[in-house]
C-alpha cells in the first residue's frame, strides 16, 4: 500500500481545508517546497498535490509551485486541481509532474479525457471522484454534479482508466476515520488501483485501508497535526 502526504495550495501556501470549506483553510507552511522536502526526508516517495485555487477558478493557479516542487525533489509528484485542457495537462506532463488528476473535466467533457489519455498513455492519468452523501462533486467541490458515486465509478470503468483516487468529502480534514464501508464497497467496483482520501487519522486507519486491499492513501490533516507519524506510516 502506498503513503502518499498531501499538499493543498492555496495563495501559494500549504493550507488544510475541512470538508472541501475553502472558508475554513488553514496555513501549515507559508513554503510548500520546504514542505515536501520535509515529506522526503521522512522516506517518503510520493506527494500528492491539489491546487485548490485552480481547482476554483478551473485552471492552473499554483502551477509554478508545483514544477518546482518535482524540480527540487526526487518524489513522484502527482497533481489536480483546475486541469480541464489539454494544453494544461501538456504543461504539467512536459515539465516532469508523474501523474495529473482528472475530476470535473471526466464529468464534463468525455472527449476531451479520451484526448489526454491518447497523448499522454493512461498510466499518465487518474480519475479524481469527490463525494458528499453518495453524490460526486465537482468543480472545487462547489458544484453538484447531480451523479451518485456508484454510476460514477462504472463510468470510470468504462473509460478504462486503471488508477482511482476517491474523497469523501465529510471527512475530509476531520480526523474522524475514513468511510471504511464505502471504500469496501468501491474495492469491489473498482479492479484497478484504489486510492482512499478523506478522514484518515489513525495508524490503525491504515492498517484497515490495508486489510480491504486499498492500493494507496492520501494522508493530509493526521500528518499536518500530528496525529500521525509519517515513517511509521510508511512502514505498514
Amino acid at each position: 500500500m502506498k503513503i502518499l502526504p498531501a499538499i493543498d495550495l492555496m495563495n501559494k501556501k500549504c493550507v488544510r481545508l475541512k470538508k472541501g470549506d475553502f472558508s475554513q483553510s488553514k496555513i501549515f507552511n507559508e513554503d510548500p517546497i520546504q514542505q515536501a522536502k520535509i515529506f522526503e526526508q521522512s522516506g517518503s516517495k510520493y506527494i500528492h498535490i491539489v491546487d485548490l485555487d485552480g481547482a476554483k477558478e478551473g485552471k492552473p493557479v499554483n502551477i509554478e509551485i508545483i514544477k518546482q516542487i518535482k524540480k527540487f525533489t526526487n518524489l513522484y509528484v502527482e497533481c489536480g486541481g483546475g486541469i480541464r485542457s489539454l494544453e494544461t495537462a501538456s504543461e504539467y506532463l512536459n515539465n516532469g509532474i508523474n501523474n495529473i488528476i482528472i475530476g470535473s473535466l471526466l464529468f464534463k467533457n468525455k472527449k476531451l479525457v479520451i484526448d489526454i489519455i491518447n497523448n499522454f498513455g493512461m498510466e499518465k492519468v487518474t480519475a479524481g471522484i469527490d463525494f458528499l452523501d453518495n453524490q460526486v462533486k465537482i468543480s472545487g467541490w462547489l458544484e453538484d454534479s447531480k451523479i451518485e458515486l456508484d454510476y460514477a465509478i462504472q463510468y470510470i470503468n468504462e473509460i478504462g482508466l486503471k488508477r482511482l483516487i476517491v474523497t469523501d468529502i465529510n471527512k475530509d480534514g476531520m480526523l474522524q476515520g475514513p468511510n471504511i464501508e464505502v471504500f469496501k464497497k468501491l474495492r469491489k467496483l473498482f479492479n484497478g488501483e484504489l486510492i482512499a482520501s478523506g478522514g484518515i487519522s489513525t495508524i490503525n486507519d491504515l492498517k484497515i485501508l490495508k486489510e480491504i486491499e486499498v492500493d494507496g492513501v492520501i494522508i493530509g490533516m493526521a500528518l499536518y497535526e500530528n496525529k500521525i507519524d509519517l515513517k511509521e506510516a510508511l512502514k505498514i
